[in-house]
């Protein structure tokens, strides 16, 4: 009887292990994939940025506007797939801010960097000391102008 035991036991062990195993696995991936998401995002906030007037106000068959909302369609569904909620409602938060223009270049910026803080904690530094500050001190020369 006791062996029955140990090896019903160690059966489950195995398969608790596999799951572990496939767990760790999965989560690398997600990071492997959060990770690359990073570019397209970068690229997205560029051209977003660049613009002198709305997305919306582009032609919708104009090159720019196509690139710029293929490039929007891939961003949001790999943040749907792998960003945390609180990433995806700083998107969200950052993405009607932005949609009718930036009519507030500070606003803008810091919405963004607020998100890129969170989305950071997605990529495996949920216990992070840097903030949203510390990104707009490495991404402008030139805070004190917006900041005042």
């Amino acid at each position: 009887m006791t062996t029955t035991i140990t090896i019903g036991s160690n059966n489950k062990n195995r398969k608790l292990t596999r799951e572990v195993e496939r767990l760790k696995i999965y989560e690398k991936q997600s990071l492997d994939k959060r990770a690359s998401h990073i570019d397209e995002l970068w690229e997205y906030f560029m051209d977003i940025n660049s613009l002198n007037i709305p997305l919306h106000k582009l032609h919708k068959t104009s090159k720019k506007y196509k690139r710029i909302n293929e490039k929007y369609l891939r961003v949001i569904f790999q943040l749907f797939l792998y960003g945390s909620d609180t990433a995806i409602n700083k998107f969200i938060e950052f993405r009607r801010k932005s949609a009718n223009g930036i009519q507030n270049k500070k606003e803008f910026l810091e919405t963004f960097a607020v998100f890129i803080q969170e989305y950071r904690k997605d990529l495996g530094l949920p216990e992070t000391k840097v903030t949203h500050e510390h990104f707009l001190d490495l991404m402008l020369n030139d805070k004190e102008k917006y900041w005042g």
